[in-house]
């Protein structure tokens, strides 16, 4: 591409960049934590439990419920904070070729991945991530 097409694509298109991930809220955390066909299992034995007069034992099944949501919910928290953290570690230029003019010859240049537009030729070498959806036009060694 020539540099002016790729910035009016730019424009038309808008940057590469995924969605912005939100972080889900404790009390859906928790409450999905209870989809666990163990705890889901749990549960039931507990409510039951209850509705026998076993309070006993209910309270002690409810209690291990309680203790697993939130020992699952914290995990995952931790989990997502992580993937979070890796994501700020991912590489975030490509090896682009593009013309500066119509007449010009093609340059390989480092360009941030949100500036990546559809019609970019991208150079991948071994161990690069693939920062697009892209077609592959030559490949050596794929695999």
């Amino acid at each position: 591409l020539v540099e002016a097409r790729a910035e009016e694509r730019l424009a038309q298109y808008g940057e590469n960049v995924l969605p912005a991930w939100r972080p889900v809220p404790w009390p859906r955390r928790f409450v999905r934590s209870l989809r666990d066909p163990f705890t889901s299992v749990l549960l039931c034995l507990g409510l039951v439990s209850a509705a026998v007069s076993a309070w006993g034992t209910a309270c002690v099944i409810l209690a291990l419920v309680a203790v697993s949501c939130l020992l699952r919910s914290t995990e995952e928290h931790r989990a997502d904070r992580s993937t979070a953290a890796l994501r700020e570690l991912v590489a975030t230029t490509a090896t682009v070729v593009r013309r500066s003019s119509a007449d010009a010859p093609p340059r390989e240049r480092d360009v941030p991945v949100a500036d990546l537009v559809p019609g970019d030729v991208i150079r991948l070498g071994p161990g690069d991530l693939v920062p697009a959806d892209v077609q592959i036009l030559r490949a050596g060694g794929l695999t």
